[in-house]
């Protein structure tokens, strides 16, 4: 073997590193993550790339006290972000700073250099992105909270109708804000939506009343709702229990709705034979019932489920529980 073959032998090979990706990969909000995750990859020299998992929709069982703490730490890095622009921005100008007198406007000197030199941003925005998709996202939540809040000002001006005889409820009767759900057993969005409104109820014990109606997709969705119906005619604090498990049976209901019914009822506490005795004895009342609520949510113009009157804002989908904090806040802002 030659000496330059020895030599090039020796030499350990050299991993080729894939290149960043483009700021335009920016551009589309739905991008930046698979920016971030690509661009990761390129700097550890590697094609792996990490797990990123996003969950889109789900609410936040984060409790309140800790969601203003997250607030809290999203501003600081915001912030830090911030800084950290300026002083690039201060880094780039030094070159150029003696030119200017000493008494130049630091904003317009800013605006210079940012004009001069656009390329300085992208370079922060990649070395800083998750903080820069943070304070997109914050900016994008105040804009929805900002949209809910002009809905539910029209929403107050426009009473509606719901009635709530015979339906199932829990919270005082006399509450300042009545919490009405339109909601299937058979939803998997509804039952997303069940745990924040329990989150909701254990907030505000004295001031929000909970009134359960049907809104059900299938005929499994129809079959259970009749089944609360009765159960609740029978003993309401033990339909309450028969609602929760029955949420929580959900699949298994689908599969095998009138077995999953019974043992669920027996689960609760609840007279399974008496259950079904009075399902047959007053078939016709609890049938006008869900009829009933059906009609209404047509009516009030709810395409599919959950949705929520919240006294009378429209809350619709399984929104975080800060979304029916909110609302809480708002309609009893109205009661004062």
């Amino acid at each position: 073997m030659s000496r330059e073959a020895q030599s090039r032998a020796a030499k350990p090979r050299e991993t080729k590193r894939r290149q960043p990706l483009p700021e335009r990969a920016f551009h589309r909000a739905g991008s930046a993550v698979a920016f971030t995750a690509a661009n990761a990859a390129a700097e550890t020299g590697t094609d792996e790339r990490p797990l990123i998992a996003v969950s889109a929709g789900s609410f936040n069982t984060t409790p309140p006290e800790e969601g203003n703490q997250n607030k809290k730490e999203l501003l600081m890095k915001a912030f830090s972000f911030l800084l950290a622009c300026c002083a690039a921005f201060l880094a780039a100008g030094s070159a150029s700073a003696s030119d200017a007198s000493p008494d130049a406007d630091m904003a317009l000197q800013l605006r210079r250099i940012l004009k001069e030199h656009p390329d300085i941003v992208l370079d922060v925005l990649r070395e800083h992105s998750e903080t820069a998709l943070d304070i997109v996202q914050l900016g994008a939540d105040r804009r929805r909270a900002e949209a809910l809040h002009n809905q539910w000002t029209e929403d107050a001006r426009q009473p509606k109708k719901a009635s709530l005889e015979e339906r199932p409820s829990r919270g005082p009767a006399d509450a300042p804000v009545t919490l009405i759900a339109f909601s299937d057993f058979t939803c998997a969005y509804c039952q997303q939506a069940a745990f924040a409104v329990e989150s909701l109820l254990k907030r505000y014990p004295d001031d929000v009343r909970f009134v359960f109606k049907q809104s059900p997709n299938s005929e499994t969705g129809i079959l259970a709702g009749r089944w609360f119906v009765a159960a609740a005619r029978q003993d309401m604090k033990k339909a309450w229990d028969f609602y929760a498990l029955l949420f929580d049976a959900q699949r298994k209901l689908m599969d095998s709705p009138l077995p999953t019914l019974r043992e669920t009822a027996g689960k609760a506490g609840l007279d399974v034979k008496k259950l079904e005795a009075d399902l047959r004895k007053n078939s016709q009342a609890i049938d006008l019932i869900v009829a009933t609520d059906i009609k209404e949510a047509k009516e009030l113009g709810f395409a599919g489920t959950p949705y929520f009157l919240v006294n009378n804002l429209v809350v619709r989908g399984a929104v975080p529980l800060e979304t029916f904090i909110d609302a809480v806040e708002f309609a009893r802002a109205g009661k004062r």
